[in-house]
């Protein structure tokens, strides 16, 4: 301890580990610097300048300038322009050139070389630089058909007939139907759907028999029961949606998705660690919200916070397939119905990549923090791991649909069948014109026309523009509403409510006159606008004072602009030039303004 002592009190050299980086001839030549400034230990002021530290850079304004020049003729791959990751990588490689052959190794080797466990060959593929992606969205392709799709083997795209099974029962159609065979998610909302229009129609006949007054018919089936129902009659599909996601992540593979993307990521202003609550926001956007404290850069987590509700969430699944379900219809000729869904889960990724890359640029500036995370070695998932997941995520869905939803669709019933004078309406008249949620609907319907569910649909476009609105309350909302107006929308009772509504809104949608860009419209907005009352409350906590307001501010557009960018160029097709040359407008807006703000900055 005394030689230790003594010898700290001696000036000694610097020694740096970083004598095999591309790096070391720009190291050494700020040091040359630092020394004939008489800065003491100039070789660590050499690296941390070099590093961009925020001390130095503020310290030594002469060395940036030259230390600025070399860096613009170097980049890496991997990492960009950021320094600190590129020097803590090449700490990490000389740790792994000099030390690594110390370590005693229990694997077998062959021919001196260490053998490839089973986790290293399987990433040499799911990694790969080039097919790590496509890999990744094919896999997302697989798992939507196998939960959405109504042609699972595509024996009906094929030409292969099938004969109606169950026909004139609750339960037709409940294996296959005459286009295909359906899908395990499929046959499970079918299951439930019969079982649940089963009690609905026991139920309402019952009072019927019981002469029981038709308001309170209508309350107990359409309005309690129908909406319950046609929320409820999708949890079979989140439910598998969500086993697929939890296999997924228990086995290893998420973390490596989180490395691929991250590539993508830095470049445009996050970090892969971003990822992690943007994958979590597909379960539910509220302890997605708040997995971004672990995000170490102000600017990155409001970015993250503001994009994690593209990731459409679970509640949003059921707009989706209720939607994706109409356009499947012969009437639109669209026999994929998997390939929508899967298309509006990557236009939500897409939006949210464009929109951080803007915010980077425009009113978040800043370094992107370097990532790095150990992947942990494939395994195969527990059995009792993935139980709680679906247990957790039902529990929350079912808890959620018996209270706020249930609550949301007894009032829609009620401004739906009453007048402001507070008299009754039957819907088998059409009387739910004349009611209070109709007259709502059509002040606020013109808002809507630009997105393809407004005025445009004269008397039916109300009921898009009020469930978008209910759906701020809870996303589950939306589908609820469309189900407890079932029988405005298509003249008969509450036998719409007999198949849980799946079906039923499929063929509302179609017989509203609404066009195929306007249902897909609806699906965006739904999607990217302000999430639910829950999700706004966290982002609330979770934001710095006075942001709030900007960020709801920010959803209503980005869902406006997308929406009424979907329906105008699927609509309209010659629109796509005037969109094309307004994005080329802001992207040179861009430009100019962040070479202002550098020039002002340099002033």
């Amino acid at each position: 301890m005394t030689r230790a002592i003594e010898a700290s009190c001696h000036s000694r050299k610097g020694v740096t580990v970083l004598n095999d980086s591309n790096l070391i001839h720009l190291i050494k030549d700020c040091e040359i610097a630092f020394r004939g400034k008489n800065v003491n230990n100039p070789l660590f002021h050499a690296i941390k300048l070099v590093e961009n530290d925020e001390i130095e850079t503020k310290n030594h304004p002469d060395l940036v300038k030259m230390v600025d020049e070399y860096k613009n003729q170097f980049k890496s791959d991997t990492f960009g322009d950021d320094f600190e990751a590129i020097i803590a990588d090449d700490r990490y490689k000389y740790i792994t050139k000099y030390f690594a052959p110390l370590i005693k190794r229990s694997e077998k080797t062959i021919e001196g070389k260490k053998k490839l466990t089973l986790s290293d060959k399987i990433d040499k593929v799911l990694t790969n630089k080039w097919a790590g992606i496509p890999i990744f969205i094919a896999i997302l392709f697989v798992i939507f058909h196998f939960v959405f799709s109504e042609d699972l083997f595509y024996l009906g795209a094929m030409g292969v007939n099938f004969s109606m099974n169950f026909e004139g029962t609750a339960f037709e159609g409940l294996f296959w139907t005459d286009g295909g065979i359906n899908s395990i998610g499929v046959f499970s909302a079918n299951l439930l759907n019969s079982i649940t229009g089963l009690i609905t129609t026991s139920i309402n006949g019952a009072m019927e028999a019981a002469k029981v007054e038709p308001a309170l018919i209508g309350f107990v089936c359409d309005g309690v029961l129908g909406g319950l129902f046609a929320v409820l009659g999708f949890l079979p599909q989140i439910l598998w949606l969500f086993l697929f996601f939890s296999i997924m992540e228990d086995t290893g593979y998420m973390a490596r998705v989180a490395f691929i993307l991250d590539r993508i990521f830095r470049k445009f202003g996050l970090s892969g660690r971003a990822f992690i609550p943007m994958i979590m926001g597909f379960g539910c956007s509220v302890p997605a919200t708040i997995n971004t404290r672990t995000l170490a850069s102000e600017e990155e987590r409001i970015a993250t916070i503001r994009v994690i509700p593209f990731f459409s969430c679970g509640a949003k699944l059921p707009i989706l397939t209720a939607v994706a379900g109409g356009l499947a219809s012969s009437a639109f000729h669209i026999s994929n119905p998997e390939l929508v869904t899967l298309g509006m889960y990557l236009l939500g990724m897409i939006v949210a990549i464009v929109s951080v890359l803007f915010m980077r640029n425009t009113t978040m500036r800043g370094e992107v923090p370097p990532f790095i995370m150990e992947l942990p070695a494939y395994h195969l998932p527990q059995f009792k791991a993935l139980m709680i997941h679906l247990w957790d995520k039902c529990k929350h869905f079912v808890k959620k649909a018996f209270t706020i939803i249930l609550l949301s669709t007894i009032l829609i019933w009620f401004l739906s069948n009453f007048t402001w004078q507070y008299q009754y309406i039957g819907a088998e008249d059409g009387g739910v014109k004349d009611s209070i949620l109709a007259n709502i609907g059509q002040l606020i319907q013109p808002l809507f026309t630009p997105l393809g569910f407004g005025s445009q649909l004269r008397s039916g476009g109300w009921v898009f523009a009020v469930a978008a609105i209910t759906g701020l309350i809870a996303k589950e909302n939306v589908v609820a509403t469309l189900g407890v107006l079932a029988a405005f929308f298509i003249g008969q009772s509450v036998d719409v409510e007999a198949d849980g509504g799946i079906e039923a809104v499929a063929i509302m949608i179609q017989q509203t006159g609404i066009s195929v860009p306007g249902a897909i419209a609806f699906i965006a907005f739904n999607m990217l606008t302000i999430p639910c009352f829950a999700a706004v409350a966290t982002a609330k906590a979770e934001l710095r004072k006075g942001t709030l307001k900007w960020t709801l501010l920010f959803w209503i557009i980005v869902s406006y602009i997308v929406s009424t960018m979907i329906y105008t160029i699927g609509e309209f097709w010659w629109t796509s030039f005037i969109w094309a040359a307004v994005i080329a407008l802001t992207v040179v807006g861009i430009i100019y303004y962040n070479k202002y703000r550098d020039l002002k900055k340099i002033k």
